[in-house]
Parts: structure tokens; C-alpha cells; sequence
């Protein structure tokens, strides 16, 4: 068994700051009965801060509700387990609560099926304002037939058999803005989706390397693969850094 970690990049604010949050899953195990998925808050403060793990059901639409649990072993970590048949499968959510405003934010985990005819390039891609993203989809099989692209569950853009370049489908996002952030899909046409995947673009109000409510502040030089929050000019770490610019490894 090996724990792999999805998603971590969180942009959650506490008095203009960033929460540590992380969430991480046992993806390659033999049986849906073996998958975890663990939210941790890394924060050291000793505010209440409340965690719960939960499954969306509106883009991806399952027609039973989840019967896995979410068990709390300690007081800033959530475990969800105990998963059933397809339970394991879709979009996750860690939602952090507090009593202080705001008083609720998400960080999103995605675990596509094992079984999908395609597979992302990456599960979450971030750009900035005005810039053109490429989401990419690695084809499993050589069928000859049409990609559905869908965003937030309702369809996008269709990619046809013959645009494929080196078995992949494209999507171009152009001049990038906040409203195209959200989750992309990707599947043959007249596949379920379960055969299909998906994948998060974020995109940040700001274009490259500027910050604040008009953009008009530097960034600072984030390294490791660290991210600068759009609203706060704060370095977003990637698992296993920290500092203010994700220097410490």
C-alpha cells in the first residue's frame, strides 16, 4: 500500500492568513474497503477549527449516497474509511468550520476510477489571470472516437478523434479567469463517466507574479513549486516545504 498526495495547495483565510491544510488518501489499494482519505490542519493555533471529509454529488452524480465514515483520532486530523463499491470514487471535499469569519472553506481531493479509459496529465493545474492553459488528457486506448470536455459537471467542448496529437486531448482555456476555475472532466463520447476522468484548473485573480485587490503588489519569489495567494502575497507550499517562500525542505 502506498499513500500518495493528491491535492494540497489551500487558499483559506484566517485574519488575511492561509490555513495548513493538507489532505492525503491511499490510492493504489486492492479494494475499496482498504481507501482512507486523512484531512489534516497543520496550523498551530489553538482556535476551533472544525473538520469533516465528504464527497460531491453534483458533478459527478452517483445515484446512492456514500456510506463511508468520517472518524475524528485526534483534534485537527479527519479520517473518512470504511468505503463500499464505487464510495472511494469522485470529488472530495475537506470542509473546515470556525466560529470566526470565514466560517467555512473547502479543499478539494480527486480520485479518478481505476478502471478510466483516459487519465489527466495533472489532477490540478494553476494559472494566472490572462494566461492560456492547455488541460491535457492521456488517452488509455486507441479507439477512434470523440472526447467529451465537461466543467463543473454541464458539457464544455467536444475534441474529435482526429485532433488527437500523440494519444491526448486537448482543452484550451483562453485568457484564463476566475470564473473558468473548477473542475474539468473528460470522457468518450457515450462512456459513462466513470470511464472517463477528471481533473481541477484554479486560476488566480491576478495575472503572474502580482497580488492584492488590484494586483498592483510583487509576489514574492516562491520556490519548490510554491504558489503566491492571489489575495495575501503568501507562498502556497507543496507537501513537504515550508518558510515563507517553501525554501525549507
Amino acid at each position: 500500500m502506498r499513500i500518495l498526495w493528491l491535492f494540497v495547495l489551500c487558499f483559506i483565510h484566517f485574519s488575511d492568513a492561509v490555513i495548513d491544510l493538507t489532505m492525503i488518501s491511499t490510492v493504489e489499494v486492492s479494494h475499496a474497503s482498504h481507501f482512507t482519505i486523512t484531512c489534516i490542519n497543520g496550523e498551530r493555533s489553538l482556535a476551533h477549527c472544525g473538520l469533516d471529509i465528504k464527497r460531491d454529488n453534483k458533478i459527478l452524480i452517483f445515484p446512492k449516497r456514500p456510506n463511508f465514515k468520517v472518524h475524528k483520532p485526534k483534534n485537527k486530523e479527519v479520517i473518512a474509511r470504511e468505503f463500499r463499491d464505487l464510495d472511494h470514487i469522485g470529488i472530495f471535499y475537506c470542509e473546515a468550520t470556525q466560529e470566526s469569519n470565514p466560517p467555512h472553506e473547502t479543499l478539494t481531493m480527486i480520485n479518478n476510477c481505476d478502471g478510466a479509459k483516459l487519465i489527466p496529465t495533472h489532477l490540478t493545474l494553476t494559472a494566472n489571470k490572462g494566461e492560456t492553459v492547455h488541460l491535457s488528457m492521456e488517452l488509455l486506448s486507441s479507439e477512434k472516437r470523440d472526447v467529451t470536455w465537461k466543467y463543473n459537471g454541464n458539457y464544455y467542448y467536444m475534441t474529435h478523434w482526429n485532433e488527437m496529437i500523440n494519444r491526448t486531448a486537448v482543452l484550451a482555456v483562453e485568457n484564463a479567469a476566475f470564473a473558468n476555475q473548477g473542475i474539468y472532466s473528460a470522457s468518450y463520447v457515450g462512456d459513462s463517466p466513470l470511464k472517463g476522468a477528471w481533473m481541477r484548473l484554479i486560476v488566480r485573480d491576478c495575472p503572474s507574479r502580482k497580488w492584492g485587490p488590484y494586483c498592483d503588489k510583487d509576489c514574492p519569489e516562491c520556490v519548490n513549486g510554491g504558489v503566491c495567494h492571489d489575495v495575501n502575497g503568501d507562498c502556497i507550499c507543496p507537501p513537504g516545504f515550508m518558510g515563507t517562500r517553501c525554501e525549507t525542505g
